[in-house]
């Protein structure tokens, strides 16, 4: 259904599609799930979507084990969305990938 919704507000046309992410992910389909919160982070660049899309691709990074993808994705939050919520605790998650890298 959700890949039905016609996108024609970029807000909600990138909640649409985070939210199909969501929907890729609970039925294990890890791959399209990430695909698609990068999707909808790009969809509609502002400073309360797209941190928010990252941050969950980061963490679905993370939990594949994909720590270098990880950490682009977290230092993108960082540099581009620093004053957005996920932005203002997003170094905890960039030094915990570090460590992991190592």
């Amino acid at each position: 259904m959700l890949a039905r919704y016609s996108k024609k507000d970029k807000i909600l046309g990138s909640l649409a599609i985070g939210a199909t992410g969501d929907a890729y992910i609970e039925l294990g389909d890890i791959d399209k799930g990430v695909a698609k919160y990068i999707e909808a982070a790009e969809y509609a660049a502002n400073s309360f979507n797209t941190p928010l899309f990252l941050m969950k691709a980061g963490e679905i990074y993370e939990l594949k084990g994909n720590y270098a993808e990880a950490l682009k994705t977290y230092e993108k939050i960082q540099s581009e969305y620093p004053e957005s919520t996920e932005g203002m605790s997003i170094e905890k998650y960039i030094a915990r990938v570090k460590i992991l890298i190592k």
